[in-house]
């Protein structure tokens, strides 16, 4: 593979980022905000130290693994908009497992287990529309995201709401969460 080839993808990356940051600025500035200073404090907030970087890297990594579940839909010839349901319904599974008193070895497991389960037992609707009636996975997976917010907004607050924190979940016990990889921060070996 030529060396041009390669650096396609990442020239049109670069150019996407750099029209997004001057339609941003641009916009910025219309609305009389300073965009060198919101760029500035942007990223010395999400890269300037090392729990900001932490940080970053903590809410990055359940879009990567969302990413990562489109992206093997697509490979399929599959155009799966539907990973935003599929998330939230995993992650509800993972939070009702995660809740539950287990074995600290089998615990975490089970957590991810339920998890991909429920995720992909979500994404079987579509799958059966498509197969059944020709239902495009577009249209049946976008409406089936707005049906797993609802329902999941649901089940966090009828069933998993902590008593003492209505605005949460109830939390994972110990044994059932990922090894935190900088203290202080929500960065763990889910990464």
């Amino acid at each position: 593979m030529s060396v041009g080839k390669l650096l396609r993808p990442v020239g049109e990356v670069a150019l996407a980022l750099l029209l997004g940051l001057g339609i941003s600025a641009a916009l910025m500035a219309l609305w009389g905000y300073e965009p060198i200073r919101a760029y500035r404090a942007l990223f010395t907030g999400s890269f300037g130290s090392a729990y900001g970087l932490a940080d970053t890297l903590a809410a990055a990594t359940p879009l990567i693994l969302t990413g990562l579940t489109f992206a093997i839909g697509v490979r399929a010839g599959l155009f799966n908009i539907g990973a935003q349901g599929q998330m939230i319904l995993g992650a509800l599974a993972a939070a009702a497992i995660g809740g539950l008193a287990l074995p600290p070895g089998l615990h975490l497991p089970l957590a991810l287990l339920a998890a991909m389960l429920a995720g992909a037992l979500w994404s079987l609707p579509a799958a059966l529309l498509k197969l059944a009636r020709g239902v495009h996975e577009v249209i049946s997976t976008i409406m089936l995201n707005w049906v797993a917010w609802w329902l999941g907004l649901y089940l966090a607050q009828a069933w998993l709401a902590d008593p003492s924190r209505a605005e949460r979940t109830l939390p994972a016990l110990p044994s059932a969460r990922f090894h935190v990889l900088v203290s202080g921060t929500e960065l763990t070996s889910a990464l």
